[in-house]
């Protein structure tokens, strides 16, 4: 029983719940009755139809908004979420709305998690929202504008309806090929293996004594491999049928990335610092 939660519903322990779901007709069920709780006497159609052109269910003189819940395209519910806020705001029924939103998701194991505006983002854990909140915090600094624009776009290709996991892989390369060119003291034109393993290798030598040098001389090769890894998607022929990397692959490739990046930025400031001088 050490690892039973008292007062859980049964299948919240003990059904295996494995990688976030893309898309459940539970949680769709359970959206529409979290709507039909909150909801006022108030336009909800208009606004939904008017910003992201779906079209709602019309049954027995009123909409139907059951039908829209169930049966509406995935991209449709999620927008929904997000364009309902501002309505529900009007009653003090947004922050319900929200949490009970995210209630949802964790409990239903789907792959998306809810801002404190309504937005519907990609969600693997808490581990990695945890890790890339954390990365975009980083690139506060002006000298970072550049990379901080590539690493949101690489959110924005996480929570795009379908989301686009091959585009996030890129923005995320490109953020942090700006700040490795920005810390080397020697220019490159590019981010790959050979450069990793030869200006980066040089420009961190006898910064790490002790256990850290040999772990960090390791992790310079982990680096230089996820850059390759990196090139496959950033350099995949264009089709219509996008080659994204599989969930558990684009999860491992956008946290390690993001610890990557996240290390390069602390070693940049570390030579700002050290340049200033006393």
């Amino acid at each position: 029983m050490s690892d039973v939660h008292l007062g859980l519903r049964f299948s919240q322990n003990y059904l295996e719940r494995g990688l976030p779901l893309k898309d459940s007709p539970r949680a769709r069920r359970r959206l529409y009755r979290l709507f039909t709780q909150l909801k006022s006497s108030a336009d909800y159609a208009s606004p939904l139809e008017t910003e992201t052109g779906a079209k709602i269910p019309f049954a027995h003189y009123d909409y139907n908004w059951e039908g829209f819940f169930e049966g509406n395209l995935l991209r449709d519910v999620l927008d929904a979420i997000t364009v309902f806020y501002p309505i529900m705001a009007k009653t003090y029924k947004s922050k319900d709305w929200i949490a009970g939103c995210e209630r949802i998701f964790r409990e239903e194991n789907l792959g998306y998690t809810v801002d404190e505006l309504g937005g519907v983002h990609f969600h693997v854990d808490q581990e990695f929202n945890r890790n890339w909140s954390s990365t975009l915090a980083c690139l506060g600094l002006p000298r970072y504008e550049a990379a901080r624009k590539e690493f949101k776009s690489a959110q924005m290709a996480l929570d795009g309806h379908p989301k686009r996991g091959a585009d996030a892989v890129k923005h995320l390369f490109s953020a942090i090929e700006t700040v490795f060119r920005l810390m080397l003291t020697v220019k490159v034109s590019r981010l790959g293996a050979a450069e990793v393993k030869r200006e980066f290798r040089a420009a961190i030598s006898g910064q790490y004594t002790g256990p850290a040098k040999d772990a960090v001389s390791r992790q310079v090769e982990a680096f230089a491999e996820w850059t390759t890894s990196a090139h496959l998607y950033r350099h995949a022929p264009e089709s219509e049928v996008p080659h994204d990397p599989p969930d558990e692959l684009l999860a491992l490739l956008l946290s390690t990335g993001a610890a990557y990046l996240r290390w390069l930025l602390t070693l940049d400031q570390q030579k700002l610092g050290s340049s200033a001088g006393p």
